[in-house]
């Protein structure tokens, strides 16, 4: 089911234009009046569309195109999916909210009973008030109910810190800062996790996850330039000819001839995780730009040129059933999504893109993470960035 957003009528040229850009080959395209009439039809509704003030992925390019095809006044497109359920017995409130959960994608998705509520995807609203949940009148279960609707996903003890804080302070907290506290357990904030104590067996561990990562590099730190610099790493390479400008003094640089010149040249790497589980999402399309962005900046950073791009995804092979589960992507949707959405953001055109594909041990019951990365090459001479001095030392030291 689609939904227009539009400033005027649509002439019947116009209507036929659109129809045709949204016939999938599936049935029979056209518009079909305002999409809002029940009569006839059987069964409860369930309209799912994108999450209520948020433009999907498929709307902004969906809506580029039927600019570029002449029709202006439309403002914005969307899409959703109806699904009809016909029950033997009149429909609980307890069915109504398992059918709910199972047919949508609550962190992207909303669904709605009437198809006419689905002009709430094109409202505009004055912004929000700050608010404050009331937690020194109604204590825990004041931020119990907060955590629920705001979505905040907190737990147990989180609630009780939180809790315990603001009591502490003598003040209730507001919205904003409930949202921001969660988002310590969204996307890339996990050091608060990795930096935390590690109890093994009942026994205190002297490192943290981190610091248990970092343990590699002090125990083998042969041919390592630099680790742990914004999550890149820098390891000497082999010998070999550079083409670039002799480097002379005064004025014969302004003379400077090209030439080959062979120096140690050293190997960039850098990788980026994407914590959010990749096959939640109905389009896969957005996921990995954060994750792109944040690798292609570190070659560039290090004075080094990408050569190779990675994204990797580590799919656990019983992750997802051979039948069609509504709100999750097949493995092969996700992987090919992601990687398309890698190439697209992915600018050196001297930089190949290679994909791999890990599988984990069974029985798991696993989400696919994005991970991506790149390898680059580093001239001994390359400039560096302000950093650790005996990431410098080390680089002199292994290049003589």
């Amino acid at each position: 089911m689609h939904f227009v957003d539009h400033d005027g009528e649509l002439s019947d040229d116009e209507r036929q234009v659109l129809g045709r850009l949204l016939d999938y080959g599936i049935q029979s395209g056209g518009i079909q009046g305002d999409g809002t009439s029940d009569a006839g039809v059987e069964g409860q509704l369930f309209l799912v569309v994108p999450r209520i003030g948020t433009q999907s992925p498929w709307s902004s390019k969906a809506t580029d195109i039927v600019h570029n095809c002449g029709l202006a006044q439309i403002r914005r497109l969307e899409r959703g999916i109806a699904y009809r359920v016909v029950l033997k017995a009149p429909m609980s409130e307890t069915a109504f909210t398992a059918i709910v959960e199972a047919l949508h994608d609550r962190m992207t998705e909303n669904v709605l009973a009437d198809a006419s509520d689905a002009a709430r995807l094109f409202a505009h609203h004055e912004p929000a008030p700050l608010g404050q949940v009331d937690i020194l009148d109604g204590g825990r279960s004041a931020l119990e109910t907060a955590n629920g609707e705001l979505g905040l996903a907190l737990a147990e003890d989180e609630i009780d810190y939180l809790l315990a804080a603001f009591q502490e302070l003598g003040r209730n907290p507001t919205d904003v800062e409930l949202m921001m506290f969660a988002q310590a357990n969204s996307e890339h904030c996990r050091h608060k996790i990795f930096n935390a104590d590690w109890v093994v067996d009942g026994e205190p561990q002297s490192h943290s996850l981190f610091k248990m990562i970092k343990n590699t590099f002090n125990a083998s730190p042969d041919d390592i330039l630099s680790a742990y610099s914004d999550n890149a790493a820098v390891i000497r390479g082999s010998e070999a000819g550079r083409f670039f400008p002799a480097p002379l003094a005064g004025k014969a640089a302004e003379r400077a001839i090209y030439g080959a010149r062979h120096e140690p040249i050293h190997i960039l790497m850098k990788v980026e995780t994407h914590n959010h589980p990749t096959a939640i999402a109905p389009i896969p399309g957005p996921l990995p730009v954060p994750v792109v962005r944040s690798v292609t900046r570190a070659p560039p950073a290090s004075a080094a040129s990408p050569r190779q791009a990675s994204p990797v995804l580590p799919f656990p092979t019983c992750a997802f059933p051979s039948s069609y589960s509504p709100g999750r992507l097949s493995t092969t949707a996700s992987r090919t999504g992601c990687s398309r959405r890698f190439r697209s953001c992915w600018r050196d055109p001297s930089a190949a893109l290679l994909q791999q594909r890990v599988r984990a041990p069974q029985p798991c019951r696993l989400l696919p993470h994005l991970r991506a990365g790149c390898h680059g090459r580093r001239g001994h001479r390359a400039p560096w960035l302000p950093q650790a001095d005996h990431d410098r030392r080390r680089l002199r030291q292994h290049s003589r």
